[in-house]
């Protein structure tokens, strides 16, 4: 009579043989962006913001039926922001769109490429890891921080970091092993948030207390990763006027032209509080001046 296994003796049984779990990787997309992209060109070519059936849209982008791999592609598109599914049926994202809408030299399509790379969870909390220092470690050194650090697979760090860095390229925010970040943007390691767009814990920061005196020194220039999901960036202009004094601007980025009149229109409307006339300049200089002994 054959003998029942059971969960505990196969976990007894690779106690005591010494036999090691097999290790999984963080939650990160199996693809590029670059390559997400293309995927998702062929699904709006054929069907445009409607989008289709998970297996018509599998089949749309080359798969024969929903099989490990493709399912794989779909995870990876759901971590960029690329789709969103509703019964059973895949549509394109409004940031899917306007990547594949707009020119690669307009602001919709390079803020659709930025915010789709800051996405998924695993490639912010290594942005905001690696921000302070201004670019990305070697491939080398990247390697065994992320077995050690993030338990990644060391099988598949070496096709993770090659993804990461074609995904950054892609999105304009790494030259080279540069990053090259929205000016003002600050990611923070604490409420990255996960791939489903919800806060997670914390990871742990060997310096917090360094962190925190750069947030606090920067705080008026701090941008957050949901105002960059809102699809504005909060700017500040700084403008040196006759008298060389400097009036300070802060206004979200980038602007409808409708808004755009309506801050013009609501200055104008303001020149009357804001300025002096030769009559209060004598005011003042009447009030400032000593009587004589």
């Amino acid at each position: 009579m054959a003998k029942k296994t059971t969960r505990a003796t196969t976990a007894l049984a690779k106690k005591s043989t010494g036999a090691v779990p097999r290790r999984r990787s963080p939650n990160y997309p199996a693809v590029s962006l670059p390559e997400g992209v293309q995927m998702m060109k062929k699904l709006i070519d054929r069907d445009g913001k409607a989008g289709a059936p998970l297996l018509a849209a599998l089949k749309h982008m080359g798969f024969s039926s929903a099989h490990g791999q493709a399912m794989t592609i779909i995870s990876a598109l759901r971590k960029f922001k690329l789709i969103e599914e509703g019964n059973d049926r895949i549509v394109p994202t409004r940031l899917a769109i306007d990547i594949h809408q707009f020119p690669d030299n307009h602001p919709r399509k390079i803020q659709a490429l930025r915010l789709a790379a800051f996405s998924p969870t695993i490639y912010r909390e290594l942005l905001a890891q690696y921000q302070k220092h201004g670019n990305i470690p070697s491939d080398e050194s990247l390697k065994p921080e992320l077995i050690t650090d993030k338990d990644f697979n060391p099988n598949a760090a070496d096709r993770f970091i090659k993804d990461f860095r074609q995904s950054l390229s892609c999105a304009g925010l790494l030259d080279g092993s540069t990053l090259t970040l929205p000016e003002g943007l600050i990611l923070s390691l604490e409420n990255v948030g996960d791939d489903e767009g919800e806060a997670s814990p914390a990871p742990k920061t060997t310096e917090p207390s360094e962190q925190a005196r750069t947030q606090v020194e920067t705080a008026r220039h701090q941008l957050t990763f949901a105002q960059l999901r809102q699809g504005t960036l909060m700017r500040e202009f700084p403008v040196t006027l006759p008298s060389l004094t400097i009036a300070v601007l802060k206004v979200p980025v980038p602007m409808t032209e409708e808004d755009f009149d309506s801050f013009a229109e609501t200055l104008a409307r303001m020149k009357k509080s804001l300025t002096r006339t030769a009559e209060k300049e004598g005011e003042v200089s009447g009030a400032t001046e000593e009587p004589a002994g």
